[in-house]
């Protein structure tokens, strides 16, 4: 009996009968079209590595990138993972936005942080999923920035 208890005992204090729980955080970035505009996005990071590069976003439609890891208990932002972002539409309206370059805040600027929906996944906020939503607001922003086809 003292065999089995001490048997307990060490399986307990070893950590046999404890749950594991994965602290390595992650974020996927989706981008969805309720606009009624094809978009073509490219999304580059501050290597100037591109997440997604000239991909075409159907009306409905949306694309997500694959995980990209934070470390310990962390899902990276926004901010710490989008340098820039292209958009481009059938007829030939385009516009580039490079984060830090626009205001605060400015709506319709998929490279700043403050305009995209978090999804925070699980018992902890250490995988999320970032959404950003074109609609035609963002055909209009990106026509009035003038910047046509690149």
């Amino acid at each position: 009996m003292k065999k089995l208890f001490v048997l307990l005992a060490g399986m307990l204090f070893c950590g046999c009968w404890q749950e594991e729980v994965d602290y390595a955080g992650f974020s996927r970035f989706v981008w969805c079209n309720e606009g009624s505009r094809p978009v073509v996005l490219s999304v580059e990071d501050a290597r100037g590595d591109f997440l997604l590069r000239e991909v075409t976003l159907a009306p409905g439609r949306s694309v997500e990138t694959e995980e990209i890891e934070g470390g310990m208990a962390h899902c990276p932002a926004p901010s710490e993972c989008i340098w820039a972002v292209a958009v481009a539409y059938e007829d030939g309206t385009s516009a580039r936005y490079v984060r830090l370059q626009a205001p605060a805040a400015a709506p319709c600027d998929p490279s700043h942080e403050g305009n995209y929906t978090p999804d925070f996944q699980g018992r902890a906020p250490m995988r999320c999923r970032w959404v950003y939503t074109f609609t035609d607001d963002d055909y209009r922003a990106a026509a009035e920035r003038g910047e046509g086809a690149e």
